[in-house]
């Protein structure tokens, strides 16, 4: 007896709950029945709440795996529509379930029995395409025409309001939720009267336990409120037709599955927006003193100050989280600081480590650097790398007299072909002589770098290498000297992370050298790592481990420290 396997879906959340994916199985179930084979074991496959246009759905995956193992003969499906929404997605899976010898049998479409069913089925299954494709143009363009004038349907009413159903279909109208709509206001006024930031209305909101509509966590977000005060349907307008839905272009969930397949949106032009009239909650005057007051509390931001942290995206607190610049800059009162308070916000933070002063460690570990990059041993490596480089270019004196002829060969059969062409009539002689014109201009000059003078020239520029002490006393004054931007580079290509608990900072990194034990510092820990598994890009990397100390009295006594300074803070992190 062949074994049987059935795939069911259904795509919206209203469907899961009307149970039409259970009825879709007991249908199926009754077919198998009926056609007297036996279901398999482990081989009722169902996607609930997801839709037919994209391939990535787990049961499908389990499905295929199925299918290509074997497991079974005969695929049972409510109709092809259940595996597939777009035609040419439906046909290669049915091809692919096809051609591993597994027969499809749908209830409610032509099954391919000959040639001719298999034609009639693919038919069938364009019209079905079709017929989405116009009845989704055909709800567009109904709710359009309600927005147009003025007609409110299926909303999802924002906070302060309720969306109540018309007594004619697919229409309705916002109603004012009292206790809500006392909330906003409440906040409106904290932010347009007292000018509180959003930060500070979120912990008066939670501090009064004033929780949002829905929300996982429990307390308002940022972005939740911030969408809140810029909206006019507060002052009486709400928009149709305000943004348009896409597939995110950097999306931050990178998993494979995915319900909903265009989860971004983006704002439309003004002119397109659709304008309802709702209840009013909020004055105007109000609402307008709330913005401005936003612009103004996003120029008085902390966060818009420009300091220079030279370890910052590098540096992170021994809690897992990662630790940001913050201060004030007129005192340089500059501190690597950890963002659980700020992730947390407003719940307790977790992460008690101290702050750190961000400009003496920044310098501390500039310094640390600077000895590990200076170290004769390994500079002395580098040194005799860059030799070899120079060398090489200069046994290839003649590279740049190839790459100017190459060039002016290709000048001249481009020449040829534009002439080619104006003799059969492709082009006309004004086109021709300005051409012409362009390619005579870039050959002289092509002719005067290939002049014996400037050949000449070229090869009596030899490498000149300095001596290897005269270097090293130049690069120790350079990288004293180095501005915020260079040493930020050096950071860059050299650290990998920096860890701190605010007592122990740790800095690890690479350096893209091949390289012996050269460290002697006691701080300094160092083995040869492979960072790449394939043999064809596996190349040695030293890495390096250094370890900065606070000593246990009050004030920091490390001898690269100024004795009266602290590179710790002593204060909790805020």
């Amino acid at each position: 007896m062949k074994i049987v396997a059935l795939y069911a879906r259904v795509s919206t959340g209203n469907q899961e709950k009307q149970e039409t994916i259970n009825s879709q199985i007991a249908e199926i179930k009754e077919r198998i029945k009926k056609d007297c084979l036996m279901l398999g074991d482990n081989l009722s496959f169902s996607d609930e709440g997801w839709t037919g246009s994209v391939l990535a759905r787990p049961e499908l995956d389990r499905l295929r795996d199925a299918v290509k193992s074997k497991f079974f003969q005969v695929l049972y499906v409510y109709d092809l529509g259940r595996l597939s929404r777009d035609f040419l997605n439906q046909l290669i899976l049915k091809k692919e379930i096809e051609e591993a010898g597994v027969k499809i049998i749908s209830l409610h479409d032509i099954n391919n029995e000959s040639p001719e069913s298999g034609l009639a089925q693919n038919v069938m299954g364009i019209f079905h395409d079709y017929e989405r494709i116009k009845i989704a143009e055909r709800f567009r363009r109904g709710k359009l025409y309600k927005a147009k004038n003025g007609i409110l349907f299926g909303w999802n009413a924002p906070y302060g309001y309720r969306y109540i159903k018309g007594t004619v279909l697919n229409t309705g109208s916002f109603e004012i939720e009292e206790q809500e709509a006392k909330v906003m206001k409440m906040i409106f006024s904290w932010i347009g009267n007292e000018g509180l930031t959003i930060r500070r209305v979120i912990k008066r909101l939670y501090e009064q336990n004033i929780t949002p509509r829905k929300s996982k966590k429990g307390y308002w977000s940022t972005s939740t409120l911030s969408k809140r005060l810029r909206d006019e349907t507060y002052i009486g307008t709400t928009y149709y037709n305000k943004t348009l839905s896409m597939s995110p272009k950097n999306p931050r969930n990178l998993t494979k599955y995915k319900r909903i397949k265009k989860s971004s949106r983006v704002m439309k032009l003004k002119a397109d927006w659709h304008a309802i009239k709702v209840p009013v909650i909020i004055e105007k005057d109000l609402f307008e003193k709330v913005q401005k007051q936003l612009v103004l509390n996003d120029m008085l931001a902390i966060r818009n100050k420009k300091n220079n942290y030279l370890l910052s995206n590098f540096i992170h607190c021994s809690c897992g989280c990662t630790r940001t610049g913050e201060g004030i800059s007129n005192t340089q009162n500059l501190y690597y600081r950890c963002t659980d308070r700020v992730k947390r916000f407003p719940l307790p933070k977790v992460c008690n480590n101290k702050g750190v002063n961000a400009p003496l460690l920044d310098e501390i570990v500039w310094n640390k650097l600077t000895k590990l990059l200076t170290q004769p041993k390994l500079a002395k490596k580098y040194y005799e790398q860059w030799i070899r480089e120079k060398q090489t270019i200069q046994n290839k004196p003649n590279t740049m007299q190839d790459v100017i002829q190459s060039k002016f060969n290709h000048l001249e059969a481009e020449e040829k072909r534009y002439l080619k062409a104006y003799g059969e009539g492709v082009i006309s002689f004004e086109q021709y002589k300005e051409q012409a014109n362009e390619i005579k201009l870039a050959k002289t000059q092509c002719m005067n770098k290939l002049s014996p003078s400037q050949s000449n020239q070229e090869q009596q520029k030899a490498v000149i290498i300095p001596d290897f002490d005269r270097m090293y006393d130049k690069m120790n004054t350079v990288l004293d000297k180095y501005s915020f931007d260079k040493r930020r580079i050096i950071v860059q290509n050299v650290v990998n992370n920096i860890t701190t608990d605010g007592i122990t900072a740790t800095l690890e990194g690479y350096l893209p050298l091949e390289v012996e034990q050269v460290l002697t510092n006691k701080n300094v820990r160092s083995q040869i790592e492979y960072r790449y598994r394939w043999t064809s890009k596996r190349r040695q990397k030293y890495s390096f481990q250094c370890i900065i100390k606070k000593t246990g009295c009050k004030r920091s006594k490390l001898s690269f420290l100024h004795d009266r300074t602290k590179c710790w803070d002593n204060r909790s992190s805020r």
